[in-house]
């Protein structure tokens, strides 16, 4: 029988900091991304949101899908299109039917995001960064150094990753 790493106790999350399990490639976005390109860029990489940084490398902001969906509905962006018709894989276009939207592919990221960010630094612990994501509401924390410049990302699910030992 295989055995089973022990998991993590509470007082663990006390001193284990984030820069031991956070991610070190991050991907950023710029204020000028499209919200079109945005989409691809989170699909591609199976992420749900990302930093939004400026050309010095330091953080602006924080979009999400979320921060995309919202913005959708602040703007009425609600009306079916049954005219609109997509390509398949076989070069056959089909009608995607009642309730789809085609997005205006000029919106910029800048337009959707969070601009407020909750950042922290290497040394914060998971305890305090759990607390911070728990008390805002919110699934990912950026990791910046002294300067702002983003570092590292730590998300709800590398805490839930170190709680169940994959960490």
């Amino acid at each position: 029988m295989e055995k089973r790493p022990r998991p993590p106790s509470p007082s663990d999350a006390t001193r284990v900091t984030v820069f031991q399990i956070m991610s070190r490639e991050v991907i950023c976005m710029k204020p000028e991304t499209t919200v079109e390109s945005l989409r691809a860029i989170l699909v591609e990489n199976g992420i749900s949101g990302a930093p939004v940084v400026d050309d010095n490398g330091k953080i602006v902001g924080i979009v999400s899908i979320t921060d995309v969906v919202r913005d959708q509905h602040e703007r009425g962006e609600t009306l079916e299109h049954e005219d609109v018709r997509l390509p398949s894989g076989g070069g056959v276009t089909y009608s995607p039917g009642p309730g789809f939207r085609v997005l205006d592919g000029g919106t910029s990221v800048a337009e959707v995001m969070s601009p407020k960010v909750i950042t922290i630094k290497e040394n914060t612990t998971l305890a305090e960064a759990s607390a911070l994501m728990a008390k805002n509401h919110v699934h990912r924390l950026p990791v910046v150094s002294d300067a702002g410049k983003v570092v590292g990302l730590v998300s709800s699910l590398d805490i839930l990753g170190w709680v169940a030992g994959l960490s």
